[in-house]
């Protein structure tokens, strides 16, 4: 659970990485916008207008050179510190020009119109910390800001303005613990989306996605062409026997823990997430890529988790089930054709091509030998063209390898290597 939230407080900084830009430029030009249309209405309903017209016109001169800045700072890196830190000022500075400019409107004109402005005060109180309430830090920066400065002004200002500063704070308070509120219901919706896109895409793709807002979400970048993939599938042994025996309530908690185990796994092994994970029923598939095509890494990241599978999961999933799941693996290498593919609306992860084919017979290639040879442990059988790749990383240490003939159709007779635990590695004699 605490790494879960973890996960879902690192998908929320990282939407505020990529958006706090996106939102100074909209601060600066709503501030913009606003100064110039209120100049109307000051005309409009103010029988001596010069000061209001003067302080916002003022504030115009101060939001333009702004806007400059963000669109000079949106060509560059935006992710480090100082970036992060510069757009935070460029969002809270037309925030807090407007508001100072009301409080002047308030307390220092002639009192015409006081309930006006007083009301657009609050108003825009309210506004501001709605508008501010995805960034935290900024947004509290605001509210305790205005609010110091309310008290502040108590010691310049006639006693009987003290219960319209008093408001202010409050008002600013209130709104502080309102925005708690929709910031949690942001960052529900945003793990609602993730979770759902992390189904359908890879984890790092999903996560791509939702935080990168309307303008990434219309654009997604995961396309479907010619990767260098390493395909793994593993498969339950006896999967239709077991559901005989059991209530669907029982094999679907069975399933969840089992999945929950291999998963957490998975991104232990590998933070960077250069993988797809995808089941259905009692069949594991993963796809291991990156967006270099890293042949090595590939295969590195591929073969490291099957041996887990085979060793450290496989451990884990027969304490935690008593020994009533077994599985065996298959592991293929080699160019397919993986993105996002399917009809306009219902698009999905997809790879296409002969290696997710070879991952799956020789999965069954294992399930074979399993059958032929007995044992408990699970059978890790893999192309030749990947041994060399195990002698290098040095895996499967503890275990046995074995070159041999595939017997599986359409792998029948190419060489393959399988390997078995050692200290479970119990053969029954055929015949």
């Amino acid at each position: 659970m605490k790494k879960r939230i973890t996960a879902h407080t690192n998908l929320f900084h990282d939407w505020r990485l990529k958006n706090r830009l996106g939102y100074a430029l909209f601060a600066n030009g709503m501030g913009l916008f606003a100064s110039v249309v209120m100049i109307f209405f000051d005309h409009l309903f103010l029988v001596n207008p010069i000061l209001f017209t003067s302080i916002r016109a003022v504030n115009i001169l101060l939001i333009i050179p702004n806007l400059f800045f963000i669109h000079k700072w949106g060509t560059r890196e935006k992710h480090t510190e100082s970036a992060q830190n510069t757009f935070s000022f460029m969002i809270l500075w037309p925030i807090f020009i407007f508001n100072l400019s009301y409080f002047i409107f308030c307390f220092y004109g002639e009192g015409e119109k006081f309930f006006v402005y007083y009301t657009g005060l609050l108003a825009t109180s309210f506004f501001c910390t709605f508008m501010l309430h995805r960034f935290p830090r900024e947004q509290y920066i605001y509210n305790f800001g205005i609010s110091f400065l309310a008290l502040g002004l108590m010691g310049f200002l006639r006693s009987d303005q003290f219960d319209n500063l008093y408001i202010v704070v409050i008002i600013h308070l209130c709104a502080s613990f309102m925005s708690m509120y929709f910031r949690r219901q942001f960052v529900k919706s945003l793990t609602f989306q993730f979770d759902l896109l992390r189904t359908m895409v890879p984890e790092k793709i999903a996560q791509y996605i939702v935080s990168g807002g309307e303008r990434l979400r219309n654009n997604v970048r995961f396309q479907p062409r010619n990767r260098f993939s390493v395909c793994l599938c593993a498969d339950w042994r006896s999967f239709q026997k077991l559901s005989g025996t059991k209530d669907p309530e029982q094999i679907t908690e069975m399933l969840e823990k089992y999945y929950d185990i291999i998963l957490r796994n998975l991104e232990s092994l590998l933070p960077d997430k250069n993988y797809y994970f995808n089941w259905n029923a009692d069949e594991l598939f993963v796809v291991f890529f990156n967006d270099h095509d890293d042949e090595r890494l590939a295969i590195s990241e591929g073969l490291k988790f099957a041996f887990q599978m085979c060793n450290e999961i496989y451990a884990e999933v027969d304490r935690e089930f008593r020994g009533e799941i077994h599985y065996d693996v298959g592991l293929s290498a080699g160019i397919g054709y993986l993105g996002l593919v399917g009809p306009r609306e219902m698009k999905k992860t997809t790879i296409n091509g002969q290696v997710a084919g070879r991952a799956k017979r020789l999965e069954q290639e294992a399930k074979l030998i399993r059958k032929q040879e007995g044992g408990e442990s699970p059978r890790l059988v893999m192309e030749e063209r990947l041994f060399d790749h195990v002698m290098r990383l040095q895996l499967g240490g503890e275990g046995h390898f074995d070159l041999r003939s595939a017997q599986t159709p359409d792998i029948k007779d190419q060489k393959i290597y399988v390997w078995i635990l050692a200290s479970k590695f119990q053969i029954k004699k055929a015949g």
